[in-house]
């Protein structure tokens, strides 16, 4: 029985990443799948567009069945850039349940999806679609596993919608080819990895015009599936309804899709793309700097502003602002290094501009090194342009390496000049000793499909995956290498070579590289960075004898941070603190070592040698107690001494009263403060008070001088005594009182 639960488990688990891969499959080739022509243009996307999505789906095979939950899904153009919008599938909570025999439910799935598709321009056809889906599986009230998935569809340049479009078009054939990878991890061991490419063809019909969730749309149906009908419409810019139902032998899926909501509309624009913000272009790590930018709307709506901070936050939506006025934020940043400074805009429609130009901002004294690398010159070198241009358009994209990739684009180098020289400068903080870059070129005219490709003078051999052609794709450069800050040297990837202060490379190819990549630009640029090897001095105060604290500082300067400290003190202790304290136990000579490590791994070391301990000094011999001397029976005086410790040590005092008792250690009191404290005797005779005293490791002085003090016999006032020998002369010489 145990064994029949893992099998049905481990089914189970195996159905649901299933359905995760036919779902993220299938809504590509959906779209994929349309090519039509109909009555209705080309729509033009901008930022902001956005369409939400009721959707569902059911996934059964003889036994297991998986039914969704009705759920909300929204795809959002984030980007429009390399003649691609590039839409987001929001990240969408999926729940649903799992039945036995379609009858008896057993468990439950639970996922959370997100994704991007990259959508050609002029054609809507999709290029690549990344899709990402984390969740949960159980079954029969038991937990089976967490899973995790990562997948990524690349297609041919296919126009699966041709505008414009006639109504009376006939059945056509749909053709494209695709790879896809999937890498899945889960809980149980049950990790699967594949990469898969094949050619999909279908037989597409035109079916005609419906109104369909509110909007007049088009009817196309595939040939592929049990039903397999899309609905596009004019008004909403793209797909308003999807339901198919696909039989793929042992599975059986369907999938609906219905619009909610959009905010396409061909009529309003976005606005501008809003100036390079203007600001300082530095400033101290926790201080408030001011940047401004504006931009205008051809609708003359009002505008909002986002600024991007460079360090993973950013300002909000500031406004709204009048088209043409100029809109002001201030921010801080709590850690050094240069931050790259950039503002969008929107509309009242959330129609989004792109991103500015970016300022590169420098915070901080510079303990994280910088490195500037400045674009000098691009030249062509092949055929790049395509039929009927002239001279490129020069864009380029500098990516840089440390912790993550970060890019920065220029796409207004220069207009219609094969050989450009302009010296725009880049920085970048850096934590590693050889961050890695890259240098992606390419010439921005429209793609015109057979006449003018992507014209990427891609030409790197770097190993990361991908298609050449590709602006989207991080090996597609003219130049992958990387940069030894220690050394201000590049480690070679790429051939690149120098001449007169610059590097310059056409990115020939080494043996790994591929056969398929062009050669078609040559780049000249700059490279160069701020850090110098870290050098320390080490600074101490406190007293040099036993028992008391040193405490240790230590200076720097260059190096890169994050640091490690490194601290011997000579007498088996170590630390790691950056200001340590330390206390020795014997006195002796003793050499403290200071090793510092940056976070590119270089070392600074500073030494202090003879460090001289003295023992524990004793405080001085307390002053001589002070107050009265002739004292009366069982009546309280006080009494005050002093000291003074060299040390500055607290120190206590003990009082020995002269009669068998003392006052026990009083305080602690500071070095030089004096002690006060009573005392009462019973019984006549002369007393010799002293005191000591110690410090607070117990180190203990001389006694003091002493001082005496007398308890004699009451004696009677003068005046009395007269009288009493005028009264009682006998008695008085009785008693021998005088």
């Amino acid at each position: 029985m145990l064994e029949e639960v893992k099998m049905l488990n481990k089914k189970i688990l195996v159905f649901v990443i299933f359905f995760i891969l036919v779902i993220s499959f299938f809504v590509s080739i959906s779209a994929l799948k349309i090519t039509t022509t109909d009555q209705a243009d080309l729509p033009k996307w901008n930022i902001g567009n956005y369409w939400k999505y009721n959707m569902e789906f059911i996934y059964e095979d003889s036994t297991i069945k998986l039914d969704s939950d009705n759920f909300q899904i929204t795809a959002k153009v984030v980007s429009i850039e390399n003649e691609k919008y590039i839409l987001e599938l929001e990240e969408t909570d999926v729940r649903g349940d799992i039945e036995w025999n379609g009858v008896v439910k057993i468990g439950q799935f639970y996922a959370v999806l997100s994704g991007f598709a990259y959508i050609d321009i002029d054609t809507l056809g999709i290029k690549a679609f990344n899709f990402h889906v984390e969740g949960d599986v159980r079954a029969m009230g038991a937990h089976i596993t967490t899973f995790d998935l990562l997948m990524t569809d690349t297609f041919d340049s296919f126009d699966f919608l041709d505008f414009p479009i006639s109504t009376d078009e006939n059945t056509w054939q749909a053709n494209t080819n695709y790879f896809i990878q999937v890498d899945v991890t889960t809980g149980l061991g049950i990790d699967y990895h594949n990469t898969t490419s094949g050619n999909f063809l279908d037989e597409i019909t035109l079916k005609g015009k419906e109104t369909i969730n509110g909007y007049e749309s088009y009817r196309i149906s595939g040939s592929e599936g049990i039903i397999s009908d899309l609905w596009y419409s004019p008004a909403a810019g793209y797909l308003v309804k999807v339901k198919e139902a696909v039989d793929w032998g042992t599975v059986i899926g369907t999938f609906n899709l219905d619009i909610i909501k959009t905010n396409f509309n061909e009529g309003n624009h976005p606005p501008e793309t809003p100036e390079k913000p203007s600001g300082p272009a530095n400033g101290d790590t926790n201080s408030e700097c001011s940047f401004s930018s504006v931009t205008t709307d051809q609708d003359n709506d009002q505008i909002y502003y986002l600024f991007n901070w460079g360090d993973k936050t950013n300002s909000g939506w500031l406004g709204p602002f009048n088209s043409g006025s100029e809109c002001s934020a201030s921010h801080s940043w709590g850690d050094q290094g240069v931050y790259h400074i950039s503002v969008k805009a929107k509309d009242e429609e959330d129609l989004e501009s792109a991103w500015s130009e970016s300022l590169p901002v420098t915070i901080g004294n510079g303990e994280k090194p910088i490195v500037t690398f400045t674009m000098c010159r691009i030249k062509e070198i092949g055929d790049i342009e395509g039929l009927g241009h002239g001279e490129a358009d020069w864009s380029y994209s500098i990516s840089f390496k440390d912790d993550e990739w970060s890019d920065v684009y220029n796409n207004n180098y220069s207009t219609n000049n094969d050989d450009h020289e302009e010296e725009v400068e880049y920085k970048f903080d850096v934590h590693q000793k050889t961050p890695e870059l890259k240098i992606k070129v390419w010439d921005r005219d429209p793609y015109i499909p057979l006449l003018d490709d992507h014209d990427l003078a891609d030409v790197s051999s770097y190993k990361g995956g991908g298609k050449d052609n590709d602006i989207s794709d991080r090996r597609g450069a003219i130049a992958f290498f990387k940069y030894d800050v220690v050394n201000n040297e590049i480690v070679k990837v790429d051939e690149i070579k120098k001449s007169s202060g610059c590097y310059y490379t056409s990115g020939t190819l080494d043996n790994e590289g591929d056969s398929n990549s062009q050669n078609d630009a040559t780049v000249w640029f700059k490279i160069i960075d701020t850090y110098e090897k870290p050098s320390v001095q080490i600074s101490y105060n406190g007293i040099q004898s036993t028992e008391h604290s040193i405490k240790f500082y230590v200076s720097i300067s260059g190096g890169a941070a994050e640091y490690s400290w490194q601290w011997d003190f000579g007498d088996g202790e170590t630390s790691t603190e950056k200001n340590p304290t330390h206390i020795y136990k014997n006195p002796g000579e003793y050499d403290v070592t200071l090793t510092v490590t940056d976070s590119l791994g270089e070392k600074g070391i500073d030494k202090v040698e003879n460090l001289i301990i003295e023992p524990n000094e004793s405080p001085d011999k307390p002053e001589k107690p002070i107050g009265p001397t002739n004292i009366q029976k069982n009546t309280r005086y006080s009494y005050i001494s002093s000291t003074e410790d060299n040390e500055k040590d607290d120190v206590f005092y003990l009082f020995d009263w002269g009669d068998g008792t003392d006052s026990g250690w009083l305080g602690s009191y500071e070095s030089g403060q004096e002690c006060k404290t009573s005392h009462s005797w019973s019984g006549r005779g002369t007393y010799d008070i002293k005191v000591k005293s110690k410090d607070e490791f117990g180190a203990e002085s001389q006694w003091s001088d002493p001082l005496s003090v007398s308890l004699s016999r009451h004696r009677i006032p003068t005046t009395i005594l007269y009288l009493i020998e005028k009264l009682f002369p006998n008695l008085f010489k009785f008693f021998n009182i005088l």
